[in-house]
């Protein structure tokens, strides 16, 4: 059987490249004939302001280390699809349903494959796609009609969060088409991750924490968020622990930590970062499942989703975090730990720089490394049932 699989491989984004990564390992160590199609977005706004070193760095990794077929655009994506001789084509992971570019969302529900004379030559499949907890209320009414239809054609249905499901559910479909939630592919990445470690010998393996901010943090509020920082970094030192940043594809945040990874980072060497750490403290929803992968404790610094009313924005911007249960309901941290027993791991993300260091040090120490391993291996078994239930389908299709 040959596959093709239609997601986000080049953006500069390091979970964009790793989930791709490893769908990629995971099919391939089945014995199937595994591609990436090598899809160019219409609009990838990561390379306008990604660092420019970082730019090559993801494209090299997308380029040199997943199987691509030649690039491809809107235009000739079909004529691909026929010289490949695909069999079936996998949609995901990532949030590759994303309406910001309609022209893309038509791409990833496959509207321009169930509209051709391969229609029922080509197998499509879910895998794991996700829509970054927004709506699609306000999509054009003939764009939901035709992505239904479309949805309708695909041989297995399932998306990353429960979120995904409820808003397709509910906002394309009309009635329960999709019923399942496949986790992200990154939970298996330890597995096929087979490189080593480069780190300079000042920072030793489990001696220090890793902390993950956005570009130019400190250009506001500056003052307190560097003594934040500089208590953060004490406290770690008295234990004797480093503080390490690990920067964004966009920049550095401005704060003063022991050690900065310099760019081009490799995405491989990012998540040994990740799992070489005590603990990992920051942003980005593929860093917490890299840290559940790797086995890391960890605080998310949850910046996704929606507050749903005034009171709850104050609660959460003032740091009562305990009264943050019901808000960010589309928050895609918050549907990948709600009910794992991690969820005192994951604070709203926006005043990080007002809850008490000692606090997060604390919390990280106290994370019990088995809880993480049980739901990591969860999440595996749950993937991997799925997939060998895609497979069947698309086999006796």
């Amino acid at each position: 059987m040959r596959i093709g699989i239609l997601t986000y491989h080049t953006p500069c984004n390091f979970g964009a490249n790793l989930q791709a990564y490893a769908s990629y390992k995971y099919f391939t160590s089945l014995g199937i004939d595994t591609w990436i199609i090598n899809y160019s977005l219409l609009s990838d706004k990561s390379y306008e302001t990604a660092v420019e070193s970082q730019k090559e760095a993801h494209w090299n990794f997308s380029q040199s280390t997943l199987r691509v077929t030649r690039v491809v655009n809107n235009d000739s994506l079909l004529d691909l699809v026929r010289e490949m001789n695909f069999d079936a084509i996998g949609v995901g992971a990532d949030a590759v349903w994303n309406k910001r570019v309609v022209d893309d969302l038509r791409v990833f529900f496959c509207d321009w494959l169930f509209k051709s004379d391969l229609k029922n030559k080509v197998k499509v499949f879910a895998l794991s796609p996700a829509f970054m907890g927004q709506t699609y209320s306000d999509l054009p009414l003939d764009v939901k009609k035709d992505f239904k239809s479309a949805l309708e054609q695909f041989v297995y249905l399932d998306a990353r969060d429960q979120w995904t499901v409820h808003v397709v559910n509910q906002e394309i479909a009309g009635y329960e088409l999709i019923k399942n939630v496949n986790p992200d592919p990154v939970f298996l990445l330890d597995k096929f991750v087979n490189v080593e470690w480069e780190h300079p010998d000042s920072v030793l393996s489990k001696k220090y924490y890793l902390i993950s901010l956005p570009r130019n943090y400190t250009k506001s509020l500056g003052f307190l968020k560097r003594f934040w920082v500089k208590r953060l970094t004490s406290l770690l030192h008295r234990r004797g622990y480093q503080l390490v940043e690990i920067p964004t594809p966009d920049g550095t945040s401005g704060i003063k930590s022991d050690y900065i990874l310099p760019y081009p980072i490799d995405p491989l060497q990012w998540y040994l970062w990740i799992k070489n750490a005590k603990g990992y403290i920051g942003i980005r929803f593929h860093a917490i499942v890299s840290s559940l992968s790797a086995g890391t404790p960890f605080l998310s610094l949850d910046t996704y989703g929606k507050v749903d009313s005034k009171k709850d924005k104050i609660f959460s911007y003032l740091g009562f975090h305990k009264n943050d249960h019901d808000i960010n309901k589309s928050s895609k941290i918050r549907n990948l730990i709600d009910g794992s027993g991690l969820e005192r791991c994951r604070i709203n993300g926006t005043f990080i720089f007002m809850v008490s260091p000692r606090w997060i040090i604390n919390l990280i120490e106290s994370v019990d490394l088995e809880l993480i391993r049980r739901f990591r291996e969860k999440n595996i078994g749950k993937f991997e049932y799925n997939m060998g239930e895609m497979i069947k389908n698309v086999r006796e299709l």
